[in-house]
């Protein structure tokens, strides 16, 4: 969500938070009946306005509910932290597994978007795997005929290859066969 989105909700919310408690307070006594009086309906105020006490109190609960996803997520990252740490140890949270067989599933299929998606998560989340690299060279050179992206993908993989040599090579030797295929 967008930053300017959350101070809107935040004004709006700890405006009603304000607007509520102003109201109630004007409608509740500030001191305490003496201990000799009993207290009852009838020992009430005559000119307490319940419909401002609802509203006050309605004002509160609405503004509290605005404000209370940004609390909460402040308030359980310490707990999320501790649970990832338990049973994810030295494992980023957000990383998917390496699958290699669904790209080539939705090429089967005649699915090009989607395998393209999947070898742009390959390359996103493991780019150390020429596949994901080579996958979508393909994909953008044939069914897309993108040869301009494809050149900037395999540049792009060629510098994030570099630590990496026999990928670096396997991606160079693909490159080579794709551009030779392209020139016949």
């Amino acid at each position: 969500m967008s930053w300017f989105i959350t101070a809107i909700r935040w004004l709006i919310g700890l405006g009603l938070l304000g607007f509520g408690i102003s109201l109630i307070t004007r409608e509740i006594p500030p001191t305490s009946p003496p201990a000799d009086v009993e207290i009852g309906l009838d020992s009430l105020r005559p000119d307490l306005h319940f419909g401002r006490l609802f509203l006050g109190m309605a004002s509160i609960i609405a503004g509290a509910i605005a404000i209370a996803p940004d609390l909460i997520r402040v308030a359980a990252s310490p707990l999320l932290g501790l649970i990832d740490s338990i049973f994810l140890p030295g494992r980023r949270g957000g990383k998917p597994d390496l699958n290699l067989r669904l790209p080539v599933y939705y090429r089967e299929q005649e699915r090009y978007e989607d395998a393209l998606a999947e070898y742009r998560k390959i390359i996103r989340f493991h780019p150390e795997r020429p596949e994901g690299w080579i996958g979508a060279i393909e994909l953008l050179l044939e069914p897309f005929e993108r040869p301009a992206k494809a050149r900037k993908l395999y540049e792009r993989g060629r510098r994030k290859l570099r630590a990496f040599p026999d990928a670096l090579a396997e991606l160079e030797t693909r490159w080579r066969q794709l551009a030779g295929e392209r020139d016949r």
